[in-house]
């Protein structure tokens, strides 16, 4: 784990490209703003309680929002399979679940990095593009060519165009609702997967009109 980098009042942390607005301001006040940067693209935040989670291709940043601290975690230094974060989400007890460009899935819990893929699990290709938990801790992966996936701990399940009525294998994105239903966001348009709903409805959006 590399050092704690500590950030004065308005001064620069280290380059994430990200900027955090303080939450304290009215319309009639100057609006401040804090500068992390240095560099690598921001391709997802996940907010937990004081701390910011911010997914890099340079790696992982844990950002402190009220003490203006970071740590930041590589694949040289910790325990990232790769340093390209695309997706990060939380599950009930605090685990952080990270989809990584290359690398499959890595889950950190109480300090313990644990590594899913195409390698060691059932996990059907390494390039990881999105991530949500739903309120069960099921985890589901959207990959970038191979579909859905979702598992339980201990059991993978993969749902791909053949053999669902999936509009796309490229998953961009993904979310759970108050039901803990998934929306899944593809590169052809959205599906909500309700759980005991198949086929599964497809999003009823004429997207033509907008």
């Amino acid at each position: 784990m590399k050092a704690k980098l500590v950030l004065g009042n308005k001064s620069i942390l280290f380059s994430l490209g990200l900027f955090l607005l303080a939450n304290s301001f009215s319309y009639s006040q100057y609006i401040e703003w804090q500068n992390f940067t240095n560099g690598n693209t921001i391709n997802c935040i996940t907010v937990q309680g004081d701390t910011a989670w911010v997914g890099t291709t340079g790696g992982l940043a844990k950002v402190s929002i009220s003490l203006n601290t970071a740590v930041f975690y590589d694949k040289v230094t910790d325990g990232l399979p790769v340093n390209d974060i695309r997706a990060i989400a939380i599950d009930r007890n605090g685990g952080r679940w990270i989809g990584t460009y290359g690398g499959g899935v890595a889950s950190f819990k109480n300090g313990t990095w644990t590594i899913y893929s195409s390698l060691n699990s059932r996990l059907p290709e390494d390039k990881i593009i999105s991530v949500a938990v739903d309120s069960n801790d099921i985890v589901w992966i959207g990959t970038e060519s191979s579909g859905l996936v979702k598992f339980n701990g201990t059991d993978w399940t993969i749902f791909t165009s053949a053999n669902t009525n999936l509009i796309s294998n490229y998953i961009f994105s993904l979310a759970v609702d108050q039901s803990s239903s998934v929306w899944i966001g593809t590169d052809a348009g959205c599906l909500n997967l309700a759980a005991v709903s198949f086929p599964w409805p497809v999003c009823p959006i004429n997207w033509s009109n907008h």
